[in-house]
């Protein structure tokens, strides 16, 4: 059985993604702002005329690498693909998001 046939809270990732919700659950977002004073410009997007906002919720550069994880491992961009409903801009967001993603994760390693 592959990853992406495993039922969603069967999946390596949702496993990491509920045990880091568990740890950011409890911090303050005032701890958070002063972990990382850069987040209102890391963590905000915009790709195919949507614009994501993230800063004032607790997520963290950690959040959105266990969701791209859980995103691949559930084959989201094949899914996409195939969808009968798929047009280029959902490409562009998608590819925008994990180039974002890379870069950040890059960023952080190097820091």
């Amino acid at each position: 059985m592959t990853a992406a046939t495993l039922a969603l809270k069967q999946r390596a990732a949702w496993k990491k993604l509920q045990a880091h919700f568990k740890v950011m659950g409890r911090r303050h977002l005032r701890d958070v702002f002063a972990e990382d004073p850069d987040r209102g410009v890391h963590l905000t997007l915009e790709a195919a005329g949507i614009y994501l906002d993230y800063p004032r919720n607790r997520v963290t550069r950690r959040t959105l690498e266990l969701l791209v994880e859980l995103a691949e491992e559930s084959g989201l961009r094949n899914g996409v693909a195939a969808s009968p409903n798929h047009d280029s801009s959902t490409n562009t967001l998608i590819r925008r998001l994990a180039r974002t993603q890379a870069e950040q994760a890059a960023k952080s390693v190097s820091a």
